[in-house]
């Protein structure tokens, strides 16, 4: 309802891959949603962090157009990682008298680390929020799948594939596993349906990449992202 407060929560939700920090870029509406953050901000430390390490860094920075707010998390303790599942950190906000859909989302930026190597999160996933008359809220959309890559591991080449709910315009960039950015894969409109895009293991260049594991992150118009390991045999 109008003038409500809702907690939007950054999580683990499963166990994955340990990590001991991450970048939440959280984007909002500042026209349907407000932003109130805690004083002090540690107050909205998750339970799978403040259980792990008692000295920990946090740093909350707010976009400054409002439209996003960026959670820093790092744990401190020297050889102490989580995977979840757990709660991080706790986001709230009030709905405010505009009524209709609005989304939280995870937006470019977010990103996972352990001891400073960046790690591939398993998904991301945003949230709807309706204000107003529950009756008048629309059917719930279901969430696009996740990237993935057929085969995978692979020798020479693979498929990336990706379920894509309306036409929309998809960018799919390739890292390594440290982050670095080696090829731009695809940029451009898409219809709905089944979106299939073959990788021959070679970067922006066209030079064969070593054996190893690479990182590839689809980008939606609407801001969705997922990301999937690769890994090339030679």
């Amino acid at each position: 309802d109008p003038g409500a407060e809702f907690v939007v929560t950054v999580a683990l939700p499963v166990a994955g891959t340990p990590i001991n920090g991450y970048d939440a870029v959280v984007g909002f509406d500042p026209d349907r949603v407000e932003l109130l953050l805690p004083i002090p901000r540690s107050d909205g430390e998750g339970a799978l962090f403040t259980t792990a390490c008692p000295q920990r860094f946090l740093s909350i920075s707010v976009a400054p157009d409002s439209t996003a707010v960026t959670v820093s998390h790092v744990l401190l303790c020297a050889g102490t990682a989580v995977a979840g599942p757990g709660d991080t950190y706790e986001l709230r906000f009030r709905a405010k008298f505009i009524e209709g859909q609005t989304h939280i989302r995870l937006l470019d930026g977010t990103a996972t680390y352990d001891a400073g190597e960046y790690v591939e999160p398993l998904h991301t996933t945003d949230a709807g929020i309706w204000i107003g008359d529950p009756s008048a809220s629309p059917a719930a959309v279901p969430k696009p799948q996740r990237l993935i890559a057929v085969p995978n591991p692979f020798n020479p080449s693979t498929e990336l594939r990706f379920d894509v709910l309306e036409a929309e315009r998809l960018r799919v960039d390739l890292f390594t596993i440290s982050g670095r950015a080696i090829a731009e894969l695809f940029d451009g409109e898409v219809p709905a349906g089944l979106f299939r895009l073959p990788w021959n293991g070679r970067d922006s260049h066209g030079r064969s990449l070593a054996s190893g594991v690479y990182i590839a992150r689809l980008t939606t118009s609407t801001g969705f992202q997922t990301t999937t390991r690769l890994v090339l045999l030679r």
